[in-house]
């Protein structure tokens, strides 16, 4: 099968020169040399350079002038024809190197049949809409940081391709601190913070400017601007199928100086991006978009949580694995309540095996197969504590996949203080599930292995949780719900539901604008046999009603078959 090969390649360095740029092809790989076949085209456009039909072996381009890839993050281009899968990689050089191997970015794409546009992050992995089935460039390594590029080398390729844009190097990426973006005025991204989490940016012709971004905690905007007759801001929300879930607009006040407005921000439940759009009559200076990421101080006991395994067993399936954890309380009497959440995955999507969970040899709830979301188990343990010495001993198997295991206990004292009791670590013994009693408090575990870390459950992680569990907040009842009168059970819908809501005590401190989850319990087996969450407010548990739209399935929801108990999410509590 002919396969074409494509050049991609900023023509920054031609415009700044001026005129069309000369452009040299020179050896490519293995000491060969590439000629472009008699009928490939090639062209300098307004849009930049265009190359088609050219083979698949490689080749090398010089650039006059040099490319300084701090200054640049993206990869603008379009597809203008092609039909086949390809993928190649684009390399980078010094002036004066050779090229190397690590120096480069993968490039992906598959199964795209008509003209596309759009812009490629060199930062990040994503998914992209229109009929491309995927699209991957690895980051750019550290050490071109601040580098002037010389030449670049692309291999492999796919009908033609116009380039219009450029790139930027990356640096290590620390999603657990608090990140801030700046939107310049010419559109520019600029990291404010320094680090490498990454907005999405697209920019529309005249005043309107738009830009995706993805965030794990809720947002702070700040947007600067002159706007003579006022304007709006507003924010599509997305799911990961590029499937519209909601918007929200918030309006600009007019002026005719120059002011801020700050607007903060929670996206729903599946939000994996948003677009964020401005529009009015006047300038816009700056956007700026800050998360607000809990500080350890606040989260203490949250940020230790790590995933482990038994390290025998690492890559393993098909094994019922122990796990142990002995702690201390000295004095039970003033410990009101106790839950620990429970989570247990595999590498990159969600296991579907068995738990059992015993303390002080006592066992909680039978094993109980998980069903797609039904992952995540809160239990509480208060019933069956006492005072010194306490052990806390879970059995998982997985069938299927390698597994992995979270585990957070959270301790309420009667003065209404919360604070982290043991969460999963290394310092966690595992072994065998099998005979001997491996569960009583008196078992000797002393020649059991320590539990060996996968990751910490925390965002952008190996396996990051959906929620984390910071105590019950309430209790929900459904009083409306507009079921559909024709029900198909092959496909979802999302119901207006009315629900009347009761806040537990000592939830006074529980804060922002959708900052609470609720679980759906299945009242006849009383057990959750999936996990749904929809985002209440602080404000509509303070005045005990809601109205809300929610995910129904008919395959297993009815009105009467569910009680609905609302969680705290990370976010939730101030103490």
């Amino acid at each position: 099968m002919t396969r074409y090969f494509i050049a991609l390649l900023c023509g920054i360095a031609g415009m700044i020169s001026g005129g069309n740029p000369a452009w040299n092809f020179l050896p490519g790989g293995n000491g060969r040399e590439w000629k472009l076949p008699e009928k490939a085209e090639c062209r300098w456009t307004d849009s930049g350079l265009y190359l088609h039909g050219a083979n698949s072996a490689g080749m090398e381009i010089d650039l006059p002038g040099g490319l300084d890839a701090s200054k640049y993050r993206y990869l603008n281009y379009t597809i203008s024809s092609g039909e086949y899968s390809s993928q190649g990689w684009l390399y980078f050089a010094r002036e004066g190197e050779e090229f190397h191997p690590d120096r480069r970015i993968r490039i992906q794409l598959r199964g795209f049949d008509y003209p596309f546009e759009n812009k490629v992050d060199c930062r990040t992995n994503k998914f992209w809409k229109g009929t491309i089935r995927k699209l991957r460039l690895t980051p750019i390594p550290r050490e071109l940081d601040n580098v002037t590029i010389k030449k670049l080398y692309f291999s492999d390729g796919f009908g033609g391709m116009i380039v219009n844009g450029s790139f930027e190097s990356s640096t290590a990426d620390q999603p657990d601190l608090p990140v801030s973006w700046q939107l310049e005025g010419r559109g520019k991204l600029v990291n404010t913070a320094g680090q490498s989490r990454v907005l999405q940016l697209e920019k529309k012709s005249g005043i309107s400017q738009e830009f995706q971004l993805t965030h794990e905690y809720p947002l702070e905007l700040t947007l600067s601007h002159k706007l003579a007759s006022g304007g709006k801001v507003r924010l599509d929300h997305f799911d990961i199928f590029d499937r519209k879930i909601s918007s929200r607009e918030y309006a600009l006040p007019a002026g005719s100086v120059w002011s801020k407005v700050q607007v903060r921000h929670i996206s729903p439940e599946r939000t994996a991006f948003i677009r964020l759009t401005l529009s009015g009559e006047g300038e816009f200076d700056a956007v700026s978009a800050r998360e607000l990421v809990p500080s350890p101080e606040q989260y203490r006991w949250w940020n230790r949580s790590h995933w482990i395994w038994d390290p025998k067993n690492w890559n393993s399936s098909g094994r019922k694995i122990g796990f142990r954890k002995t702690f201390r309380i000295d004095r039970l009497e003033t410990v009101t309540g106790m839950k620990m959440q429970l989570a247990t995955r595999k590498i990159g999507t969600l296991t579907g095996d068995h738990v059992r969970v015993y303390i002080n040899g006592r066992e909680l709830l039978p094993a109980v197969p998980y069903e797609k979301w039904d992952w995540v188990r809160i239990y509480e343990l208060r019933p069956f504590l006492r005072s010194g010495r306490n052990v806390i001993a879970v059995e998982v198997e997985n069938r299927m996949h390698p597994g992995g295991l979270n585990v957070e206990l959270l301790t309420e004292s009667r003065t209404g203080q919360r604070f982290r009791r043991a969460g999963s670590d290394s310092s966690w013994k595992c072994g065998p599930a099998a005979g001997n009693n491996w569960y009583a408090p008196d078992y000797d575990d002393s020649k059991w292995n320590s539990a060996r870390i996968r990751g910490q459950a925390t965002p952008g992680s190996f396996c990051r949780l959906p929620y984390r569990f910071l105590g019950t907040a309430g209790t929900a009842t459904i009083r409306k719900a507009d079921f559909p009168e024709r029900i198909s059970t092959s496909r979802k819908y999302e119901v207006s539901v009315a629900l009347d809501l009761k806040a537990e005590p000592g939830h006074e401190a529980v804060t922002g604008d959708a900052a609470l989850y609720f679980h759906l319990i299945n009242s006849r087996k009383d057990v959750k046999v999936k996990f749904h969450a929809a985002r209440i407010t602080a404000e509509m548990l303070k005045k005990g009603k809601a109205e809300i739209l929610f995910p129904f399935d008919p395959s297993f929801l009815r009105k009467d078959d569910y009680t609905l108990r609302i969680y705290a999410d990370r976010l939730a509590l101030t103490g």
